[in-house]
């Protein structure tokens, strides 16, 4: 028998993925690179449905997040404070509180997400 070592290359394709669905279905999260015991960071790429919201539990003390909004408009609100980003625009924030996503434009948002946990 045969052991092959595991590639180190890896191709995700998000139409092979079945999306976490919140607000009814208007938000899609694709767990793209999920964290494990070897990696302190997970991938995700979000879309958002006109009008949609989601609400996100707080992550570990110290987690960060980083957004990058591919297109439509992300309002993100965090610790007290309200973030909006556009086309081509990023965010970072602490996400160990309760946090949210909403879809603040016209049209689908798409972004792209990292959660650094510390």
């Amino acid at each position: 028998m045969t052991v092959r070592p595991k590639s180190p290359y890896e191709i995700v394709k998000t139409s092979d993925l079945q999306p976490l669905l919140e607000d009814g279905g208007k938000v899609k999260n694709y767990s793209i690179f999920p964290d494990d015991e070897n990696r302190r960071f997970a991938v995700y790429y979000l879309e958002l449905d006109e009008g949609s919201y989601w609400e996100s539990e707080p992550h570990l003390k110290g987690t960060t997040e980083f957004i990058t909004v591919f297109t439509g408009t992300v309002e993100i609100n965090a610790n007290g404070q309200s973030l909006t980003a556009g086309h081509n625009e990023s965010i970072r924030f602490k996400a160990d509180t309760v946090h949210s996503y909403r879809n603040a434009g016209r049209g689908i948002a798409a972004l792209h997400m990292i959660i650094h946990n510390p």
